[in-house]
């Protein structure tokens, strides 16, 4: 059993978009730096703004050992939200970023574990893996 729920969530963390967000390594540092800009633009961030604003987080945590950033951060900024839009988990249209679902449900995820209380958080998470669950069996 417990080999089998791994293997479903090995599937999950893989193909499902907010798992995919929230595995990602750099993850909380584009999650915070697109958050702050998609809240301010509704309609959509322009593309080159989101690039620059994420090259400048990069930059500011390029001595954290937690991330691997590498030296050019714009070529990285604009690498890692090429593979967010590849990957679904933002869109780009006329030249604009916009959130998708799966970013949506990962903010909501990180809004839960700051303010809600942690039994009714674990409650609403597993409620949320059960379904994940029935998704995933849908696709195994």
């Amino acid at each position: 059993m417990a080999r089998e729920t791994v293997s479903k969530y090995i599937s999950l963390r893989r193909n499902h978009p907010a798992w995919s967000l929230l595995a990602s390594p750099k993850g909380p540092l584009i999650l915070a730096s697109l958050k702050s800009l998609i809240d301010s633009s509704p309609g959509g961030v322009v593309l080159e703004e989101a690039v620059e604003r994420l090259a400048t987080v990069f930059a500011d945590y390029a001595n954290d050992s937690e991330f691997d950033l590498g030296e050019d951060h714009p070529l990285a900024a604009r690498r890692e939200i090429r593979q967010w839009i590849k990957r679904g988990l933002i869109v780009e249209r006329d030249g604009k970023i916009l959130a998708t679902d799966a970013f949506q449900r990962a903010l909501l995820f990180r809004l839960e574990q700051e303010y809600l209380p942690k039994e009714l958080v674990h409650r609403q998470l597993h409620a949320w893996v059960q379904g994940a669950d029935r998704i995933a069996q849908r696709f195994l």
